[in-house]
Parts: C-alpha cells; sequence; structure tokens
C-alpha cells in the first residue's frame, strides 16, 4: 500500500516490525524516502505487508524499487502483496512490475476490497 500518514505516525508499528520482520529503506542518501516491510507470515510465503513513501518522493520509482528488491532477495518460490480497490496508484506499480492478480477479499476494510498480488517467478 502507498499510504497518505507521515512515516513518523507509525513509530510504534515500525518498531514492532523492526523486531520480528524485515524492512526495505529506500533513500537518496541522506533522506528515508520509503520503505517496505516484508514478513513470512502468509501461509509459508514471504508477504510484502506493506509499502509506504512519502509524498514528495512518489513518481520517481521508489515504489517499484523496494519491491523490485524484495523480490529478487525472496528465498521462497512466491512472493505476495495486497492492495484495497481503492488504491490505484499501487495497483498501478504492481501491474508494471508484472505481478498477477491472486484474489480478492472482502470485509477486511468495510466498503473496500482487499486484493490480493502474486510476484512474477524468477
Amino acid at each position: 500500500m502507498v499510504l497518505e500518514q507521515p512515516l513518523n505516525e507509525c513509530h510504534d508499528a515500525v518498531e514492532q516490525w523492526l523486531e520480528r520482520s524485515r524492512v526495505w529503506l529506500a533513500t537518496d542518501g541522506v533522506t528515508v524516502l520509503g520503505f517496505a516491510v516484508t514478513d513470512q507470515s502468509f501461509f509459508g510465503n514471504k508477504f510484502v505487508e506493506l509499502v509506504r513513501v512519502l509524498p514528495a518522493a512518489r513518481r520517481r520509482g521508489v515504489a517499484s524499487g523496494l519491491l523490485a528488491a524484495v523480490s529478487a532477495a525472496r528465498r521462497t518460490p512466491k512472493l505476495f502483496t495486497s492492495t484495497n480497490l481503492s488504491n490505484h496508484p499501487m495497483q498501478l506499480v504492481l501491474a508494471t512490475l508484472g505481478w498477477t492478480f491472486a484474489g480478492i477479499v472482502y470485509g477486511l476494510d468495510d466498503g473496500d476490497p482487499e486484493l490480493f498480488y502474486q510476484a512474477p517467478s524468477h
């Protein structure tokens, strides 16, 4: 997901991700432009739980670069992620990178189903 909140608004969650997951950072050498969080909890497969990019860094390939790095480094045959039906920018990123639609779950967010995608094989 590409979210609108500033990165510092999820401080507690970031600490938990650092303890139990793998956090991938995208920087310009000085500033963190975005990050991705992965874990191994999706039926034994790697899952990209979250992708966040600073608003000023969007449309510059940050999310694509993070997803490509996660995909290239994976040690499981399959890699998945999800995004809300309303999140068209993330759907476009996933389509551009060749991720395929894998399914839909209703009821997680009222009125905004969750779309699941699988990364291309490597």
